[in-house]
């Protein structure tokens, strides 16, 4: 009986299949290596986002260095979770965009951060209010953050856009917009008209009652109001 070719193939390949190495779930990424402490990542483009080792792993990573990842544009609140032993964490040279508020909130331990040569526009000091030990980092954003809005406040009044500058005042300074003095209306026009009715109302109403009569405190002085002559003024009568 012939058979067909294929199917002689079959086990050939199913016997490669076997020997292939099965992916290794939470394991060290090809494009990194990994030791008892420390997971770099230097391979360019080889992660798109900060591995996730298995928990036996990560829990005793304190320092993790990833460099030339194009892919890796975001921190984001569980990528960290489970190296709460980390005390360096540098990413550089990434394409790193955005930092969750949350990213850090199980890194209590963490010291030192280095995020530079990424595409990051804002980093807001909220980031680094879960860590006790990175008082600089946390003060050096936070005045850079201050400093900023005193620009923007700056230049709105610069080109008299007033309520822009107003704006961010109130947030810098955490007030809000008080209602207090408002006209109701759902227009400007619908503001007119009220301010208008308020006041014909107003200044239509004579007041009730009779008026008061207010006698003169001082009465025949000696006011000369003749022609001016240049002379010296008398002593004022006591």
């Amino acid at each position: 009986m012939a058979v067909a070719p294929y199917a002689l193939a079959l086990p050939l390949v199913f016997a490669l299949l076997s020997l292939a190495p099965a992916p290794a779930l939470g394991g060290c990424p090809a494009a990194c290596r990994c030791s008892f402490a420390m997971l770099q990542c230097l391979e360019p483009n080889g992660i798109t986002s900060i591995p996730a080792l298995a928990t036996q792993e990560s829990e005793n990573v304190t320092e993790i260095y990833i460099e030339n990842q194009d892919a890796l544009e975001n921190i984001t609140e569980i990528d960290l979770a489970y190296y709460r032993e980390l005390k360096n964490l540098t990413v550089t040279s990434c394409k790193l965009r955005l930092i969750s508020i949350n990213a850090f909130q199980f890194n209590l331990k963490l010291q030192y951060v280095n995020l530079a040569s990424n595409s990051l526009e804002h980093i807001s000091w909220r980031v680094f209010h879960f860590l006790p030990l990175l008082n600089l980092a946390y003060d050096t954003i936070k005045g850079e953050e201050l400093m900023e809005s005193v620009r923007i406040v700056q230049a709105a009044q610069g080109e008299r856009q007033y309520g822009e500058a107003w704006r961010v005042i109130n947030e810098m300074t955490g007030r809000k917009r008080s209602k207090e003095g408002q006209v109701e209306g759902h227009s400007p026009k619908e503001r007119v008209t009220t301010w208008f009715n308020h006041f014909q109302s107003l200044l239509g109403t004579i007041a009730d009652g009779a008026e008061e009569s207010i006698p003169a405190f001082l009465q025949n002085l000696p006011i000369d109001d003749g022609p001016f002559t240049v002379s010296l003024p008398g002593r004022s009568p006591q």
